[in-house]
């Protein structure tokens, strides 16, 4: 039987798609979902995995969708850079 570490689901990489707007201060991030169990529920694991980048630490994702047969995360952070 797997150990729970081996079947909890991840976010795995993540790209930053940069700034919103110039001026905005908010930055654009997405991460890709892993190890979501067959049958689960893919916006719940979404919403209720957690996720850490850039310093920041998140219960889940803001935003969530599937493309590519791939579950997404998105979220847009604060940035002082994007000002």
């Amino acid at each position: 039987m797997p150990l729970c570490s081996d079947c909890a689901s991840y976010w795995s990489w993540y790209k930053d798609f940069g700034c919103v707007s110039p001026g905005s201060g908010q930055r654009r991030i997405e991460h890709y979902l892993e190890n979501i169990p067959s049958g689960g529920d893919w916006r719940e694991f979404c919403v209720t995995t957690p996720a850490s980048f850039r310093g920041m630490h998140f219960t889940g994702a803001e935003f969530y969708f599937q493309k590519n047969f791939g579950t997404y995360g998105h979220w847009v952070v604060d940035d002082e850079s994007c000002n």
